[in-house]
């Protein structure tokens, strides 16, 4: 079976470029926001809820967004173990949090190859570089 790839990923990057250009209609971009120990241990607990071996995870490029609504986007890597205690390479992920971090939403993690292009190009956009 033949796998159209620019048609995946125009089937992914379409919904997410869409809820964040909605979202980016109602909001300013300020900036980074430096994030501190407390944050990132929310972030990490947030993406290692939904692995399969959390105590494996390891992390890389974390990196945020500010808006001006009050809400911050993180994107990075993440590596963990699969079902066969085999690490599957880093995969990128994208996240939507308070400023504060007092809440805090997985958007996606990995995923096939057109979704992580979509989270790295999403995550661009948005001037947090993951490549």
């Amino acid at each position: 079976m033949k796998t159209n790839v620019p048609l995946l990923f125009a089937a992914l990057l379409i919904p997410l470029q869409i809820a964040f250009s909605h979202a980016e209609a109602e909001r300013t971009y300020l900036g980074p926001q430096v994030l501190t120990a407390t944050h990132i241990d929310k972030i990490k607990r947030g993406i290692t809820d939904r692995l399969r071996d959390p105590e494996s995870a390891r992390f890389d490029r974390i990196g945020s967004a500010q808006f001006s609504d009050g809400s911050t986007t993180v994107c990075g890597y993440v590596n963990a173990k699969n079902l066969f205690g085999g690490y599957v390479g880093k995969e990128p992920f994208i996240g939507i949090g308070t400023h504060d971090f007092s809440q805090f939403r997985v958007m996606h993690i990995g995923g096939t190859v057109a979704e992580m292009m979509a989270i790295i190009d999403v995550c661009g956009q948005i001037h947090i570089n993951l490549k």
